[in-house]
């Protein structure tokens, strides 16, 4: 039967190794040219056409790719404060596990942010509520850094929480990819 995309390790000599992916079919004699031949007889493999791809810089690449977002999660996890990143069309990147709690826990990876934060009001301190482009995140993915707000995040069942957040945009070589808020 054919095969596609198969990963196989190659272990060499030297200790190292390389990844190589693997396409095989089969080329089947139909037996045209045969008078003899039986033409119920399913047709037999002949020959074997086969590929194999060297793929050994892309899984070392997934790898690291996979093992610096572990590391990113983890320090995410172990920051006393709450933290969240989005990216530049307000998707939540990362969210730990400080800034769930104090949330009531509803950002997850992945959510818009505009999808999620109407379960509560973030308020100034005055309790007046933010529009969406007033709140921080949204003030940092335009560029702005803030630092040491006092927030009112407010419930519909009438449950306040003050924080102290602060927020900045993440940049990278093509400008804004992103913002980063802290909340405690």
């Amino acid at each position: 039967r054919a095969e596609r995309g198969r990963l196989l390790q190659l272990r060499l000599p030297d200790g190292t190794h390389r990844w190589l992916q693997v396409n095989a079919v089969l080329i089947e004699d139909d037996a045209n040219g045969d008078a003899s031949a039986d033409l119920n007889a399913p047709p037999r493999p002949v020959r074997v056409l086969s590929t194999w791809i060297d793929v050994t810089d892309r899984i070392d690449a997934e790898r690291r790719a996979s093992q610096d977002h572990e590391l990113l999660r983890t320090t995410f996890d172990s920051v006393p404060a709450g933290l969240m990143a989005v990216n530049v069309d307000g998707q939540i990147i990362e969210v730990n596990q400080r800034f769930r709690d104090i949330t009531r826990g509803v950002h997850q990876a992945s959510q818009m942010i505009l999808g999620v934060t109407h379960d509560y009001l973030i308020c100034d301190e005055h309790g007046v509520p933010f529009e969406y482009d007033q709140r921080p995140i949204a003030r940092a993915l335009t560029g702005e850094t803030l630092d040491g707000l006092l927030l009112l995040l407010r419930w519909p069942d009438g449950v306040e929480v003050a924080v102290r957040a602060s927020a900045s945009p993440i940049y990278d070589g093509d400008g804004i990819v992103g913002a980063v808020l802290t909340i405690q």
